[in-house]
């Protein structure tokens, strides 16, 4: 539950875009989340919106350490009130989450397939004032 004196900052969310696509290089199998190259900064008590476009012949259970976030669409489908930290995004696939950054702290965005993973398949999010 978001505690009501958050709400006046949570009402626009931030938007974030994750490809989720191999580097590309013929016989690299590297993977990467294309947003990935830097930290994803946040703010304490502000709503984010991730949206995982999965362009892979792989799918990705895309893990949020530390958060849990609401799932608000799959595809074109919209959805209410379903919270996880871990969605399973199938290939060619799109999903779109919104959490909330309330516990401080560095934390880390993945694909939770190990070797995945090993490869590089994640992302640092630091909270910034």
């Amino acid at each position: 539950m978001i505690a009501a004196e958050k709400s006046a900052l949570i009402d626009q969310p931030r938007e974030l875009q994750h490809d989720l696509v191999s580097r590309g290089h013929p016989g690299d199998d590297r993977l990467r989340i294309a947003a990935a190259e830097s930290a994803l900064q946040v703010r304490h008590g502000r709503r984010y919106r991730l949206i995982f476009r999965n362009g892979s012949g792989d799918q990705h259970p895309m893990h949020l350490h530390r958060h849990s976030f609401e799932v608000v669409q799959i595809g074109e489908r919209k959805l209410s009130g379903l919270m996880k930290d871990t969605i399973n995004v199938m290939p060619l696939e799109s999903i779109t989450v919104e959490f909330v950054a309330d516990n401080p702290g560095d934390t880390l965005l993945h694909c939770h397939q190990q070797l995945h993973m090993d490869y590089g398949f994640m992302q640092l999010i630091r909270y910034i004032e």
